[in-house]
C-alpha cells in the first residue's frame, strides 16, 4: 500500500464519518425541536421551570408563590425526584431530610391548601412505603409549626 491509497482511504473514511454524524445531529435536532414546540404548545414560556431539585425546593420555600405554582413544583418533584433512596437499616437515608423540610415548609406555606398537602403526602407514601412513619412525623411537625 502505497501512501496515496492511504490518505485516500483516510479522506474516505473521513467523510463518511461526517455524512453520518450529520445525519445523526440533524435528527435528534428535528426531535428536539418537535418536543420543544410540543412543551410551547402545552404551557407558556414564562410558566416553564426548571426540573432540578433545589430550584424546585426553592418555589415552595418562597412564600409568594401560588397554589398553581406550589401544586406544579410538586408535581414535578414526585415525578422526577420522588423516589427516596433506601432506608440505611432502621435509620432513614441522610437524603430524606430535604424531603423532610419540604414537606415542613410545603404545611407552612400561606398559599398550601389541605388538598395540596394530602395529594403530595399521598403520592410521596405510595411511592416510598418504607418511609411512611418519617413522612407522618414530617407532616404532623408542619402542621403544628402552622400558625
Amino acid at each position: 500500500m502505497n501512501i496515496l491509497t492511504m490518505i485516500a482511504f483516510a479522506l474516505g473514511a473521513l467523510i463518511i464519518l461526517v455524512l453520518v454524524a450529520f445525519v445523526f445531529m440533524n435528527r435528534s435536532a428535528d426531535h428536539t425541536q418537535r418536543a420543544t414546540l410540543k412543551v410551547t404548545i402545552a404551557t407558556k414560556p414564562e410558566e416553564l421551570i426548571a426540573h432540578d431539585f433545589e430550584t424546585l425546593r426553592a418555589i415552595i420555600k418562597d412564600k409568594k408563590s401560588s397554589s398553581k405554582q406550589l401544586e406544579e413544583a410538586l408535581l414535578l418533584i414526585l415525578k422526577y425526584y420522588g423516589a427516596i433512596h433506601p432506608k440505611l437499616g432502621l435509620r432513614a437515608h441522610p437524603e430524606f431530610d430535604k424531603y423532610t423540610e419540604l414537606i415542613i415548609r410545603l404545611c407552612h406555606h400561606p398559599q398550601a391548601t389541605s388538598k395540596i398537602v394530602v395529594n403530595f403526602d399521598k403520592e410521596l407514601r405510595k411511592q416510598n412505603p418504607q418511609y411512611e412513619h418519617e413522612i407522618n412525623d414530617a407532616i404532623t411537625k408542619g402542621l403544628n409549626s402552622r400558625v
